[in-house]
């Protein structure tokens, strides 16, 4: 990663044509996020990892985090579920950042390289950091918040890598020739 690769992020946040697509990923996401399945206290289950990742590919570390941070926000303004707490607006954040880091400016994803992409958000940052801020926001211990993400999270894992894999597949020749025209 050079310096380039940073500024190429960030500077889809001044360009007109990207910010119009990310407000389509933002609201596709918010979308989502209304099709939820509950399977626990604080713990849900939706397809937005499917958009994140989406977006880590199209719009990189840089950009990908401020849109997760300001998606998280307008989201909750939109349709609060449960406590606002900027804990999870950082969790959005640096998950948007780890999709753009595996993702961002590569031309073949490789189901090895998402499946190291989604142990690294699944447990470092779904089970570990988002059990933290359960644990402050919530009656409960970190323990136990971290048992239940671990066990959703492995459970899902298998599935979540295959249908990131298939989204790439699918989607990604098709935007390589959109982006070169």
């Amino acid at each position: 990663m050079n310096d380039t690769y940073w500024k190429s992020s960030f500077a889809k946040l001044r360009s007109t044509h990207w910010l119009a697509l990310m407000g389509m990923t933002t609201a596709l996401k918010i979308v989502l996020s209304y099709f939820s399945i509950p399977v626990g206290e604080n713990l849900h289950i939706t397809m937005n990892f499917l958009i994140v990742a989406l977006e880590g590919a199209l719009y990189g570390p840089g950009a990908g985090m401020v849109l997760g941070a300001v998606t998280d926000i307008v989201s909750f303004m939109i349709h609060p579920d449960g406590a606002f707490f900027f804990g999870y607006t950082i969790t959005a954040a640096v998950t948007e950042l780890v999709y753009g880091l595996f993702f961002y400016r590569i031309e073949t994803i490789s189901w090895q390289r998402i499946l190291v992409c989604k142990l690294v958000v699944n447990y470092g940052i779904h089970v570990l950091l988002n059990s933290v801020w359960s644990a402050m926001l919530y009656s409960k211990g970190y323990l136990y918040y971290a048992f239940n993400s671990l066990i959703k999270n492995t459970v899902l894992l298998p599935l979540e890598v295959f249908l990131i894999w298939l989204l790439f597949r699918k989607l990604l020749p098709y935007l390589k020739t959109k982006q070169k025209a």
